[in-house]
């Protein structure tokens, strides 16, 4: 139980000391942006942050219940690779299908790092760097792109 508690409680303060840390941000858009917790507006297309003591994710997944639909959200995401990837600076794991936490599958465009510990405090400043710029990448590109996926 105590171990859950510090647990629970370094991962709180990591990602209240990120969402300080991205606070002075400006978005790519008009609208104010929750860095730690975007929103794109767009239902089921989520922008994910995970961070655990193996390593750190960002990911944009599709978490369409119909696969159907899932597939071709993603689909026609991948149409934008070659602009993602110029906005981004690298490549991403495009993966179609991979099993979910809530979903029986979702569909990601991610990038790992690691081995990093969320529980280590050593390793937040490399965690942090990693989401960054990533982040702020993803928020210039959707702000491109989010009109596209509003007609869809």
């Amino acid at each position: 139980m105590y171990a859950s508690s510090i647990r629970s409680g370094l991962t709180a303060e990591f990602w209240a000391s990120f969402g300080r840390y991205m606070a002075p941000v400006p978005p790519a858009g008009a609208q104010p942006v929750n860095w730690v917790n975007y929103k794109t507006g767009i239902k089921d297309i989520r922008f994910l942050l995970r961070a655990d003591t193996h390593h750190a994710r960002i990911a944009v997944c599709f978490l369409h219940s119909d696969t159907e639909k899932q597939h071709r959200f993603f689909s026609f995401f991948k149409q934008f690779e070659t602009a993602f990837a110029e906005t981004t600076g690298e490549q991403w794991d495009w993966e179609v299908n991979v099993p979910g936490e809530r979903q029986a599958t979702v569909s990601c465009v991610s990038r790992t790092l690691i081995p990093v510990n969320i529980l280590a405090r050593s390793d937040w400043p490399a965690i942090i760097s990693f989401f960054k710029p990533r982040l702020i990448a993803l928020d210039a590109f959707w702000e491109e792109i989010k009109p596209a996926f509003e007609l869809l």
